[in-house]
């Protein structure tokens, strides 16, 4: 599906970009418009049982139209391959919803 919305992370060891992905200036963010706040309500709600699930805990913020998605591995201070798996993860439940990337 075009114009998925979450967590296609960038780094360096990660720089290939497919149509229909977010690039993320910042490492491991996504800012996401979210259209309806229902949407966004249930999208913060699976992506909570995912986090609980995987025992991988994102910092995430939820507001009217917005949704913001950060990921590190706080142990290491930076990004770890399991923050590239839990992306995707996001990925796909944001596209449920029909979260897209925002134009800042």
């Amino acid at each position: 599906m075009a114009g998925t919305a979450c967590a296609k992370i960038k780094s360096d060891q990660h720089r290939g970009t497919a149509a229909g992905e977010v690039s993320m200036p910042r490492a491991g963010r996504a800012d996401l418009l979210v259209r309806e706040l229902s949407r966004g309500a249930h999208l913060r709600a699976a992506c909570g049982v995912l986090a609980e699930t995987e025992h991988h805990h994102p910092d995430m913020a939820f507001g009217w139209g917005r949704a913001t998605v950060s990921l590190q591995t706080k142990k290491i201070k930076g990004l770890h391959k399991n923050d590239f798996i839990m992306a995707a993860k996001i990925d796909r439940i944001a596209v449920q919803y029909g979260a897209q990337a925002r134009k800042n």
